[in-house]
């Protein structure tokens, strides 16, 4: 003598009805604030690996000097570089594509304010801080303040020409 299975309901029908009346309640995620689509370019160009907190290293080296005409001009005249540097960062950040004129005129109101720091006992670097800051933190690099200050003050050049190695490599993902 066999029984039918609608004689006896199992666990399945149960669950299935649940789920069918949770599905039929749902509404398709809307996108939210914290959920902006970041513009620009690839900002992992190098694939470099992430760490458990989704942070990695520079695309380069300090010491690399991957951007040899930056790492010049930061050398001859770091206030220009400044200018150019954070003027590229900014464009690529508000409108997501290469600075068309790569950095802007030669002398530029960052450019007169890091030369007059400079030219008042030598502070020039310090706006540098925080350029590098805000470049680590599109590119979610790990570091500290307390490293962007030191690579600020001992090596600025090189420091200027690693972060325009990493905006370099992001404009040409573009």
């Amino acid at each position: 003598m066999t029984m039918s299975q609608s004689q006896f309901p199992t666990v399945n029908t149960h669950v299935d009805e649940k789920l069918t009346s949770l599905n039929s309640n749902q509404q398709q995620p809307t996108m939210t604030a914290a959920m902006e689509v970041k513009k620009g370019g690839n900002r992992n160009a190098k694939n470099k690996p992430l760490d458990v907190y989704g942070s990695r290293d520079w695309s380069n080296n300090l010491f690399s000097c991957a951007d040899f005409k930056m790492c010049l001009l930061g050398c001859w005249c770091p206030c220009v570089a400044f200018a150019k540097l954070k003027r590229r960062r900014e464009y690529l950040e508000e409108n997501g594509a290469a600075d068309p004129e790569h950095g802007g005129p030669f002398v530029s109101e960052d450019c007169r304010s890091y030369w007059l720091l400079n030219l008042c006992g030598g502070g020039g670097w310090a706006m540098q801080i925080d350029n590098r800051a805000a470049s680590r933190q599109r590119y979610n690099i790990r570091g500290t303040h307390v490293r962007d200050h030191m690579s600020s003050y001992c090596c600025n050049s090189l420091s200027m020409a690693q972060e325009s190695a990493e905006l370099a490599l992001e404009e040409e993902s573009l």
